[in-house]
């Protein structure tokens, strides 16, 4: 109540945490919130998020008080990496807002902001799949420093336009082709629904070809016997075309 969310003060030996669990987990996220972080606490937890199932760790953020600074843990199934934000770039007895963007897909990765400004080395990349996604978020303090939470945010970033399909093959027939796709790796946070094939005479692009949302395979016919085509595809989702 009033101009803070939350505080939380511990006595020597005590902690305090509040955790929310989502309905469903989410693969790509965007958690913030602002913070208020008294100074003498020392090194202290200021935020995780978990699976539900097994309680894995997506990510943690830890904050020296001694060099006002935060680490930045984010894990793949393979460990975790440490990020530091470097000495006086977290005051204490400042608010603070601090954003984690965490996506668990094979070309996904983790990114810190703080007041809306990261750098490249605040950030990771790679494959981040998981067997059980985001779900649970806990907020902490585990020193003897008073620290204040406010507008905590857990969101699914915008959708983005899907990865171009890969290992397209083509069958030719008689007047016509027998194409194959593998789905793109990243759907850009949106179901794919739907394909744009377009076949070329040389450099020349001829009548576009909309599949189903389902569909990694189409027959395309009308075609001229004799003639050279090449063909790209491309996949679609609520955001837009992605590259063919």
């Amino acid at each position: 109540s009033g101009s803070t969310g939350v505080q939380m003060t511990n006595g020597a030996g005590q902690y305090g945490v509040l955790q929310k669990t989502l309905s469903s987990p989410i693969t790509d996220s965007s958690v913030s919130f602002w913070m208020h972080v008294g100074s003498g606490g020392g090194l202290q937890t200021i935020a995780q998020t978990r699976d539900a199932s097994s309680s894995q760790t997506m990510w943690g953020l830890l904050y020296d008080g001694n060099n006002q600074g935060l680490y930045f843990y984010p894990y793949s199934s393979s460990g975790s990496t440490e990020i530091y934000t470097g000495n006086g770039s977290v005051r204490n007895n400042t608010w603070v807002q601090v954003e984690v963007q965490y996506s668990a897909t094979s070309n996904g990765g983790a990114q810190l902001y703080v007041d809306g400004q990261t750098q490249s080395g605040w950030g990771v990349s790679g494959d981040y799949t998981r067997s059980a996604n985001l779900q649970k978020l806990q907020l902490w303090d585990d020193s003897t420093a008073t620290t204040f939470y406010d507008d905590v945010r857990i969101a699914t970033p915008p959708a983005t336009a899907p990865d171009a399909p890969t290992a397209v093959q083509g069958t030719p027939g008689d007047g016509a082709v027998n194409l194959n796709w593998t789905a793109p790796p990243d759907n850009g946070g949106a179901p794919i629904n739907g394909y744009r094939i377009t076949p070329y005479i040389g450099s020349t692009a001829q009548t576009q070809i909309l599949t189903g949302s389902n569909a990694t395979s189409q027959n395309v016919t009308g075609l001229t016997n004799g003639t050279a085509y090449t063909f790209t595809v491309a996949a679609v989702n609520s955001a837009g075309t992605g590259p063919d």
